[in-house]
């Protein structure tokens, strides 16, 4: 179609229908051009894409099909973000089953290493803001530190006039420990505990799956392990510090 001038344009953007993208090539000087259709096709589309192609789109949880329908997110319709692996869902249960007859993914060991919710029971120990730091050396050291995101300051100034009560909380809310480590295999880390603010750690090793994605690197124990009343799996997702 060949317009001949931007009311022209503006016409036929106000003509579509909903639409899966909207894709603007221009130049510099044709902002105020822009500035006019840009709300029109805003209002047609989830995405619009400037001096550049639409496709491929790659399936992430920034990838969305937002639009007036049939360009929707609705997961029932859409083949676009993450949404669009819903429609290939079919839920189904297992119940009362022995552990060898599961699929993988629902066994106990978990062999897939997956993030998993038993019985709609997440723990989340340092609450959801949790903040600290893993270092690994090229020596073969590593150090963590780790803590709740919303600890309170102790009433006292200094450490060694604090309360034990004060102490004790504040330490409910810190995990730290370091030592040697070893690279078991490209997925499996094993940090060999010398120090440790949980004295019973010390000596014992502590053996994690390794994830990385990016720049970040998700750190989860081997197996089901018993914590906080029930064998549970754990998992911490680190981002590389800039």
């Amino acid at each position: 179609m060949r317009l001949t001038g931007t009311e022209q344009l503006l016409e036929a953007a106000r003509a579509f229908r909903g639409q899966l993208s909207a894709t603007l090539h221009a130049e510099a000087d044709h902002r105020a051009h822009a500035q006019r259709l840009l709300p029109i096709l805003e209002r047609r589309t989830g995405r619009i894409v400037f001096n550049a192609f639409s496709i491929p789109q790659e399936v992430s949880c920034a990838s969305t099909h937002g639009g007036p329908f049939p360009a929707t997110s609705d997961s029932r319709f859409t083949s676009a973000g993450m949404g669009a692996i819903e429609r290939f869902i079919r839920p189904v249960t297992y119940q009362n089953f022995l552990d060898d007859l599961l699929p993988d993914a629902l066994r106990a060991a978990n062999p897939e290493n997956l993030w998993r919710v038993v019985d709609d029971d997440v723990v989340q120990p340092l609450g959801p803001t949790p903040c600290g730091l893993i270092v690994y050396t090229p020596e073969g050291y590593m150090a963590a530190q780790l803590g709740r995101g919303d600890r309170a300051p102790l009433p006292s100034a200094r450490l060694e006039d604090a309360a034990s009560d004060d102490l004790a909380r504040a330490a409910i809310g810190y995990i730290a420990y370091g030592g040697p480590f070893t690279v078991v295999d490209p997925a499996t880390v094993e940090h060999h505990v010398t120090t440790s603010l949980f004295p019973n750690w010390i000596g014992r090793p502590q053996v994690r799956t390794v994830t990385f994605d990016g720049s970040y690197v998700r750190l989860a124990v081997a197996a089901p392990t018993r914590l906080w009343g029930a064998d549970r799996t754990a998992e911490l997702t680190w981002s590389r510090a800039a």
